[in-house]
């Protein structure tokens, strides 16, 4: 590495520990300080970017959810039976410095059925499973720290669709984008996403590699790649309306970091579940246990839903509340 890539890294490492040292931002948002200082995991933070994945404690490699999965296990997105738009806001740990929005819509390629209805034929979608699904997403991070702003922003395109013997195979392509008002630094990349679901009776496996391949480049000609994220988990669903998920989340290419995860969702009549989860950091320093709570209310077509999450420190709650749609 020459020397301006050693300064520009420099930069990057100093803002990124600025924000971590100070609002304790890289391990609550996945991150360990010290992979957050390095110029090779600078930037980009995995976050629960809706309430449901909030309260499922950041992982729903195996609880499906359609726009959820977007930004979790893209296979999941064939369990979209309608189209769906969905948004949501958080102020991370309640500090009002750092918040995070996100929205996404997801369509689903049903089959047509032939019907006769009023002395004529008409094409109309059908109600079984479909076989494609498409998704677009955006997710937006900002960051203030005195005088100095720090913006992220991903736009996300994936797809699932159904391969041999039931298995449910996802694809997401996140275009990266930074800017920081520190030196006037900035970035762009990409990161693809891929994920496997496979349901084998009242169990469903589930499997995914966040940041499989990815690329960002710093202004001053620094590349570097997203720390990848392996998911594994199964959840098994014992009675109608519950479903329970262990799972795990290894990040970085050495494992520096193991997340294990219990979480559960159940849900007694249509217009209303409850979420919660519990999910340990285990690296080299500590193992913090957080937790996670959330639920959902649905009127005809609509839906509410709320999360609130433990930092695992010193910090205050994150809150996320969403708002999605079936058309």
């Amino acid at each position: 590495m020459d020397l301006n890539h050693q300064r520009a890294g420099a930069s990057i490492g100093r803002w990124l520990l600025r924000v971590v040292v100070t609002l304790s931002v890289g391990r609550a948002l996945s991150i360990d300080p010290a992979l957050a200082a390095s110029p090779r995991y600078g930037g980009f933070a995995e976050i629960a970017a809706t309430p449901r994945l909030l309260a499922l404690g950041g992982n729903g490699v195996a609880m499906g959810g359609a726009t959820d999965a977007l930004w979790g296990n893209p296979a999941g997105m064939l369990d979209a039976r309608t189209r769906e738009a969905q948004s949501s806001y958080a102020d991370l740990f309640d500090l009002g410095l750092v918040s995070h929005s996100s929205a996404a819509l997801i369509w689903p390629l049903l089959p047509r059925e032939i019907a006769w209805r009023g002395g004529s034929i008409e094409a109309q979608r059908g109600q079984a499973a479909p076989g494609t699904v498409i998704g677009l997403g955006l997710s937006s991070l900002g960051s203030d720290v005195d005088v100095d702003r720090y913006d992220e922003t991903q736009f996300a395109l994936g797809l699932a669709t159904r391969g041999p013997a039931e298995v449910a195979i996802g694809f997401t392509y996140r275009f990266l984008w930074a800017q920081s008002t520190i030196e006037n630094f900035g970035a762009q990349g990409h990161a693809i996403d891929l994920g496997l679901q496979r349901p084998v009776g009242p169990l469903v496996f589930g499997l995914a590699a966040r940041g499989f391949s990815s690329a960002i480049n710093w202004d001053r000609g620094l590349d570097e790649p997203l720390a990848r994220r392996l998911q594994a988990g199964v959840s098994y669903a014992p009675f109608a309306g519950l479903r329970a998920q262990a799972a795990a989340v290894w990040v970085g290419d050495e494992s520096e970091l193991v997340y294990p995860s219990i979480a559960a969702e159940y849900t007694p009549r249509r217009e209303f579940t409850l979420r919660g989860a519990l999910r340990q950091h285990r690296d080299a320093v500590d193992s913090p246990t957080e937790w996670s709570a959330g639920a959902s209310f649905a009127i005809w077509r609509l839906r509410i839903d709320y999360a609130t999450a433990s930092s695992g420190q010193e910090l205050g709650d994150t809150q996320r509340i969403g708002g999605s749609v079936q058309f």
